[in-house]
């Protein structure tokens, strides 16, 4: 099919403002996606289907890089203009429409031309303050403005480029203005009560008192006769401007908010909306008592703005959750007919003499609706369920959505047109799973159920995961990659697991707990070994899935300000934990808690990132934020790979098979192939899911080579903080450091660095050199906590020579076993420097890759370090203890069981009671570094029950009795003890355990 220019040209002129964004233009593939994925919206251009598809097939075999095809969507084709400013305010339109006056957030007052052949809009001018109201003549040639900090402002825009002239003040926020036809009178309205009118010419009238409470929104009559404005809690006034100021009230309603009024065309009535989603109707010519006149109809949310046809056939009204709605005013209690959708609240709207309507939102969008009769041009969405989450079956033949009218199934073999869904359940969910195997799905409700269903729509059958509830809101689920059970993150921090097998118990086993409050979101390992949380204060953590659980801070991510910025979604690899925050941030982590993280990429500044998804087996990662861009970033840290800007805000995103789905704001679902032969394999990203007991360290530097290390290798580790307090630290020189250290020899050299935003550089400049950063907090507890468990797993594979002279870190690694050299004297190295430095520029030793933080599930296992688990006062330890002795132990240990009030203990409370009783006691005199040695010692009288937030619970083993034979020790299981995780250290000042903290602490 052929296309014509001026078709071309129409589509080029609606997709301006996404195709001249700063970071589209160096993708050559943006016109051509974008061209494609409105021919599958728009009718008109359908022939552009062609043409944009053999384009990218070209592009693709040139660039190598990642492009999206739109097969189909179901989203709204919406006449649009996008002015990325924020959230519109203002809002004026001329009679004929060619012209739109609106303000945003930036203090500028815009102008957009209809018949133009652009549609960037032209700034008339700028404030000191922010403008929320805007008001014009039929022809847009004047205009007036209020503004936050309580000025009126009349602006002269025909000749354009006039300063705006400063009519009057408030004594504080002017709310709403409006200007007659003709431009000779103006009205403002403001928060301290006052209605001002001026005319040219004459001295400005003042209405009102300050006791009315502030002005929401005031009305001019047609004929310039009189005011209306909405004042207080549910107060409607008129003032008569043409005796001197008669005054009517028509409404005193103080559980209404009245938010807009608007007079008809004749002046004979009065429209007013409110916050409890009334539409209101007063008749000026007939004696009503005050009260709330008639209801023309009423919305299920506030209403924040209201326009009249030219014809006065149809109230229109904009409401908080985005819809355009009209009414009738002949019929009373009436239902609305939806014109559109905003992706965000409605903030104001506008009507023209053509029969179109123009509504602003706070997604900073301008939407035009040609009212007709009980529709509009273009404007209904197809379907009418809303999408709140989207999900591929696992065999990619079909896909799920979910929201609050039910979960339907999609068919994704079907080309060319959408697919017609089919409900598979009514019920309202927020977020589901599917099962591994395809047979069903657990959905989470608002109503907080976890519903285990079938996705046979003919079955229907639903099976209610926790009939008890549970009396704290779950936020997320994961299920597990066996299909045996399912994960929620609580809004009281826990992390449950809940079985999904027939006859199993109902009742949950809990993971572990968050205990800074509500958990956010959460992830299984593909492998399910695993999960990884986070929550309100940025932390990641890793929990162990497996029969003894463990957990893992991997990280506390830092932000450069004091503001919150927290985790919002977050997916997961084999090896990496991607995560998208309200900041608009997108960072890649290694699961290990290693390497510290690698910026992916940037939406918009405090745009909040909603959701992602990993695709490209792991080459890629997408994401979806507020500022209504789906972005493909590059895992390696490159930048972003490819976007695309949908027509709707997008809600949800999910990968499959070389595909990519949407779910927006307004019920659309976007169905995206990457185009064969392409794809992130194309691109250089360096990152590759590792094979069993490979390194998970990231890929060095273009040109550095990094040398295997296996037993026996060194690894350089370098205290950041020391080096940075040294006397003489502006000698030193990493590069040549790690060639003095290592003798020359290839070795890894690992650096532990805080986050904070004056290191970058630093960062920057040492992962040139082939270092490996490694993050810590910045307080020094955690610092030498991220040191010692840095040095732990380096001497899991080798030698270690560890660079700082901290007595905090010294006083933490007193006992350490062999292999650990520690460096707080660099005099020689900074002779030798001085003596023999190397010119710049000289390559360093490769390092090696750095070794994961615990050995992969087919690795063979290696014993635990033992030293103790925290920098505190250690004794030597000594010989292991005589029978004797031990067998005092563990008569303190049954009688510290015994006088607890609890029979399942924490290990930590245990061990603090078993102090109070006998003072004198120290594992260590023993002969054991930490309590579970001494526990793992005495597998007759102690097992593990559980675990308690970051501690282990333990039981206490009756003795047996003398007339039962003994088991076979050959024979016995291994004690749950002897299967406990290694402890990862804890800070000095946490609970009141001894020498070595809480056993089982991560």
């Amino acid at each position: 099919m052929a296309v014509s220019i001026s078709r071309l040209h129409a589509a080029l002129v609606m997709q301006a403002n996404e195709l001249t964004a700063p970071e589209l233009l160096d993708q050559p593939q943006t016109l051509a996606q974008q061209l494609l994925y409105q021919s599958r919206i728009d009718p008109n251009s359908a022939a552009l289907a062609g043409p944009a598809t053999v384009r990218l097939r070209e592009l693709a075999g040139r660039s190598g890089g990642v492009m999206l095809r739109t097969r189909w969507s179901t989203s709204m084709l919406r006449q649009r203009i996008r002015p990325n400013r924020g959230k519109i305010a203002g809002l004026h339109v001329s009679a004929d429409g060619a012209v739109v006056l609106f303000s945003g957030e930036d203090m500028t007052l815009y102008r957009w031309r209809a018949d133009s052949d652009t549609a960037r809009p032209e700034r008339l001018g700028t404030l000191r303050h922010h403008i929320p109201a805007v008001s014009g003549t039929d022809t847009a040639d004047r205009a007036v403005t209020g503004d936050h900090e309580g000025k009126v402002h009349l602006w002269q825009l025909t000749p354009s480029g006039a300063a705006p002239e400063l009519v009057w003040q408030h004594d504080g926020y002017v709310r709403a203005v409006d200007m007659s036809a003709d431009g000779t009178t103006a009205v403002s309205g403001g928060d301290d009560g006052m209605v001002m009118v001026w005319r040219v010419g004459q001295e400005p009238l003042t209405f009102g008192t300050a006791n009315d409470g502030g002005v929401r929104a005031v009305a001019l009559a047609p004929d310039g006769t009189f005011v209306v404005s909405s004042q207080g809690r549910g107060q409607i006034h008129c003032w008569n401007l043409a005796d001197g100021g008669g005054h009517r009230q028509l409404a005193a309603e103080p559980d209404e908010a009245f938010t807009a009024v608007a007079i008809t065309a004749d002046g004979s009535a009065v429209i007013a909306v409110s916050r409890g989603g009334g539409v209101h109707r007063w008749e000026l010519a007939a004696d009503e008592p005050v009260g709330p006149g008639r209801i023309l109809g009423r919305h299920g949310l506030p209403l924040w703005a209201v326009a009249l046809s030219a014809d006065g056939g149809r109230i229109v009204a904009g409401a908080t959750d985005g819809q355009v709605l009209a009414w009738d005013p002949a019929e009373t209690d009436g239902r609305a007919n939806v014109l559109g959708v905003h992706d965000r609240s409605v903030t104001a709207l506008a009507a023209d003499r053509a029969g179109n309507v123009i509504s602003g939102g706070r997604d900073g969008l301008l939407l035009r609706y040609t009212i007709s009769g009980e529709t509009t041009d273009g404007a209904a969405p197809r379907h009418n369920f809303e999408v709140w989450t989207v999900r591929c079956t696992p065999d990619g033949s079909g896909a799920m959505t979910a929201g609050r009218d039910g979960v339907y199934r999609w068919d994704l073999r079907v080309t060319g047109t959408p697919p017609d869904p089919v409900r598979i359940s009514d019920a309202p969910v927020k977020k589901f799973a599917i099962l591994p195997d395809g047979s069903g799905f657990v959905g989470l409700t608002h109503d907080n159920r976890l519903l285990l269903h079938t996705l046979n729509p003919s079955d229907g059958t639903a099976f209610l995961v926790n009939p008890g509830g549970h009396r704290n809101q779950f936020n997320d689920l994961a299920v597990l990659p066996d299909g045996r059970a399912v994960l929620t993150a609580g809004e009281d921090g826990s992390i449950r697991r809940w079985s999904l097998l027939p006859g199993e118990s109902r009742e949950p086993e809990t993971v572990g707990f968050h205990d800074s409050g509500r958990v956010r979101a959460v992830a299984v390992s593909p492998d399910g070994t695993f999960a990884v949380s986070t929550d309100d204060y940025r932390r990641l953590l890793r929990w162990s899935l497996d029969a003894v659980p463990d957990t893992l801070t991997l990280r506390h991510i830092e932000t450069p300000d004091s503001r919150p910025r927290p985790i919002r979604c977050l997916a997961l690899t084999r090896d990496f934990v991607v995560v998208g925050d309200d900041a608009g941030t997108v960072r890649r982590f290694d699961v290990t808690g290693f390497g510290g993280s690698v910026l992916l990429g940037r939406h918009r500044v405090n745009e909040k990132v909603r959701a992602l998804a990993v695709g490209g087996d792991g080459g890629w990662v997408t994401s979806i934020a507020d500022d209504g861009e789906l972005v493909c970033w590059a895992m390696d840290g490159s930048g972003p790979v490819t976007r695309l800007v949908p027509a709707a805000l997008p809600r949800t995103v999910t990968t499959g098979t070389d595909r990519v789905l949407i779910g927006d704001r307004n019920g659309g679902l976007t169905l995206l192939d990457v185009v064969p032969g392409i794809g992130p394999a194309a691109r250089s990203s360096g990152v590759t899911a590792a094979p069993a007991g490979a390194s998970r360290f990231p890929a060095p530097p273009e040109g550095v080579q990094p040398a295997p290390i296996g037993t026996g290798g060194l690894t350089i580790v370098v205290d950041q903080l020391w080096t940075y307090n040294h006397p003489r630290k502006s000698e030193f020189d990493f590069d040549t450091m790690r060639t003095h250290l290592s003798g020359g020899q290839p070795c890894a050299a690992v650096i532990t660095c805080p986050v904070l935003p004056g290191l970058q550089g630093l960062r920057r400049a040492l992962h040139r050199l082939g270092w490996i950063v490694v993050d810590v907090t910045q307080d020094r507890n955690g610092q030498v906590r991220g040191i010692l468990e840095v040095v732990e797993d380096a001497l899991r594979h080798g030698r270690v020579m560890l660079v700082t002279g901290a007595a905090e870190v010294h006083e933490a690694l007193r006992g350490a076993p062999d292999g650990l050299t520690i460096v707080d004297d660099l005099t020689d190295y900074l002779e030798t420097v001085r003596r023999e430095r190397p010119p710049r520029g000289t390559p360093a030793p490769p390092p090696a890759p750095r070794i994961p933080m615990s050995t992969r599930p087919d690795s063979p296992a290696r014993p635990p370090i033992p030293w103790p688990s925290r920098p505190a006062v250690v004794v030597e330890p000594v010989a292991p203890t005589s029978p004797e002795r031990l067998v005092v132990a563990e008569a303190l240990l049954v009688r510290a069981f015994a006088e607890l009030p609890n029979a399942t203990p924490t290990a930590s409370a245990l061990k603090a009671k078993m102090r109070q009783l006998d003072p004198g006691f120290r594992e260590q005199e023993l002969g054991f570094a930490r309590f579970r040695d001494l526990l793992v010692a005495l597998p007759h009288r102690v097992r593990i029950a559980g675990q308690s937030g970051m501690d282990i619970t333990l039981a206490l083993v009756e003795a047996p009795d003398p007339e039962t034979e003994d088991p076979d020790p050959m024979t016995e299981s291994p004690d749950p003890v002897d299967q406990a995780p290694h402890p990862v250290v804890e800070a000095p000042d946490s609970a009141a355990a001894g020498a070595d903290g809480p056993v089982g602490e991560s």
